[in-house]
C-alpha cells in the first residue's frame, strides 16, 4: 500500500512529542525492551540437562519452573490496564524491567524456592511489558503501528534465539554454571531499565490512558477477548512446549544436542523474518484470513514431521512449525491494535485477550513433563501441536471476523506501515 493515511485515535493525557530526538529514544527504548523479553525463558530449555544432571531438579519440577511465567502471565495480564491506568508509561515500564533484574538475581541463590520465586519475578516484568508494548506502540507511534509493530516483534524473536543460542555455549564451552547462566540473560533488562529513565522520553507525559464511555461496550465484549484471547492462547502454547521440551524431544529422534538446539532456536531466530514481514502481507496482498490460512497450515505440516519424522526431517519440520508460530504470533498483536478502536480499547483488550491466552498455555508444560514421565512417550506433546494448528485456524478466523468499523481502514494503513 501506499500513500498516507490517518493516525489512529488516541485519548487520555498524552502529547506526542514530533522531535526526532524523542522519536528515535522511544523507538530505541522499545527495542531494547523487546530484546530483553524472552532470553529469561527461552534460555530454560537448552539448560535442561545441566538441571537434570547435577540432581537438584526432576524432570516435573523443571516443567513446573516453565509453567510458573504462564500462570503469573494468566493472573497478572488481565489487572494490569487496571492496575496501572493513569501512570507514565515510561515510569512502569523501567520498574517492570528493573523486576526482570531483580527476578533474575534471585535465581541465582542456590534455593529451588527463590528459583520458583525469582522466576514469577521476572515473569511479573515480563507480563507487564508484554501488555504495555502493543499500547507504547500505538501511544508513540500512532501513523506508524505497522513498522513499530513488526521491528518490535521482530527483535523478541531475535531475543529469544539469543538466549537459546548462547545457553550452551556457556554451560558446556565456558563451564558457567546454569543458575549464573539464568542470572546474565537479564543483561538487557538492565539497559532497558536505562533507556525508559531516558530525560528525552520523561519530558513527555505519556500517561497509560482512561476509556471514554464510547469506548466501554467495546471493552466489555466477550467475544472479542476469547477470540483473540484463544488464538494468542495458541501460539503461547506453541511457544512455551518449545521451550521446555523440544530439545529432549528431537534429541530423541535421533540428533545431537546441537542440532536439536537449533530447531529450538528456530522458533525464536524465524521470526526475525517472518515478524517483519507478518503484518504488511496479512494487511497487504495477502490479507488478514490467508495468513491465518498460511500459519496454521505451517503448523500442522512441521507438527505431523515431528511426530512421525525423525533425524533431518524431524528438524526440518521443527523449522516449518517456527514459521508458522511466529507468523501467527505476529499475526495476534496485529489483531490487538486493530480490533481496538483507541488507545484505551487496545490497553484493555491486550491485557484481558493475554490473560485468556495464557490460561490456556498455563498447564501445558508441567504436563508434558508430567505425561513423559508417566508415559516414557512425546506422542501426548505432538498431538496437542496438531490441536493447538486447528485451534490457530479456527480461533483466526474468528477473531479476525469480529473486526468492526470504527477506524478500520485507518487501521488498516498504519498497521501495514506503508
Amino acid at each position: 500500500m501506499t500513500g498516507e493515511t490517518a493516525p489512529l485515535p488516541h485519548d487520555g493525557p498524552i502529547r506526542l512529542a514530533r522531535s526526532g530526538r524523542w522519536a528515535s529514544s522511544g523507538l530505541a527504548a522499545m527495542a531494547i525492551t523487546s530484546l530483553a523479553l524472552r532470553p529469561p525463558l527461552t534460555v530454560v530449555g537448552p539448560l535442561t540437562p545441566s538441571m537434570l544432571a547435577d540432581g537438584e531438579l526432576s524432570i516435573a519440577q523443571v516443567g513446573l519452573l516453565g509453567s510458573v511465567p504462564l500462570v503469573v502471565f494468566a493472573m497478572f495480564s488481565w489487572l494490569v490496564p487496571a492496575l496501572l491506568r493513569g501512570m507514565r508509561i515510561t515510569t512502569v515500564l523501567a520498574t517492570a524491567m528493573a523486576a526482570v533484574v531483580a527476578g533474575s538475581a534471585l535465581r541465582l541463590v542456590p534455593e529451588t524456592a527463590l528459583l520458583y520465586l525469582g522466576t514469577a519475578l521476572v515473569a511479573a516484568g515480563l507480563c507487564v511489558t508484554n501488555v504495555l508494548l502493543p499500547v507504547a506502540a500505538r501511544t508513540f507511534f500512532p501513523d506508524q503501528v505497522g513498522r513499530v509493530t513488526g521491528i518490535c516483534t521482530a527483535l523478541i524473536s531475535a531475543g529469544g534465539g539469543a538466549g537459546v543460542a548462547l545457553a550452551l555455549p556457556l554451560t558446556d564451552g565456558l563451564d558457567i554454571q546454569w543458575r549464573m547462566v539464568l542470572a546474565v540473560t537479564a543483561a538487557v533488562s538492565v539497559v532497558a531499565v536505562l533507556a525508559w529513565l531516558a530525560p528525552s522520553l520523561r519530558a513527555y507525559e505519556t500517561a497509560l490512558p482512561r476509556p471514554q464511555a464510547a469506548s466501554t461496550p467495546q471493552l466489555t465484549r466477550v467475544g472479542d477477548v476469547l477470540t483473540a484471547g484463544i488464538f494468542f492462547g495458541a501460539q503461547a502454547s506453541f511457544f512455551y512446549l518449545a521451550a521446555s521440551w523440544l530439545l529432549p524431544l528431537l534429541m530423541e529422534k535421533s540428533l545431537s544436542i546441537e542440532q536439536a538446539a537449533f530447531g529450538v532456536g528456530a522458533f525464536s531466530l524465524a521470526g526475525v523474518v517472518t515478524c517483519l514481514v507478518t503484518p504488511s502481507l496479512a494487511l497487504g496482498r495477502v490479507g488478514l484470513r490467508g495468513m491465518v490460512v498460511v500459519a496454521a497450515v505451517l503448523q500442522c505440516a512441521g507438527a505431523i514431521g515431528v511426530l512421525l519424522g525423525s533425524g533431518g526431517i524431524a528438524l526440518g519440520a521443527a523449522v516449518v512449525l517456527a514459521i508458522g508460530v511466529t507468523s501467527a504470533f505476529s499475526l495476534s498483536i496485529v489483531i490487538f491494535s486493530i480490533t481496538a478502536e483507541s488507545a484505551a480499547a487496545t490497553l484493555a483488550l491486550s491485557g484481558r485477550a493475554q490473560s485468556v491466552g495464557y490460561v490456556v498455555a498455563g498447564g501445558l508444560p508441567f504436563t508434558a513433563g508430567l505425561v513423559r514421565t508417566l508415559t516414557g512417550s512425546w506422542i501426548a506433546v505432538e498431538v496437542t501441536m496438531l490441536v493447538l494448528a486447528a485451534v490457530t485456524f479456527v480461533c483466526g478466523l474468528l477473531a479476525i471476523g469480529r473486526r468492526r468499523g470504527g477506524g478500520t481502514s485507518a487501521s488498516r494503513g498504519d498497521v501495514a506501515g506503508t
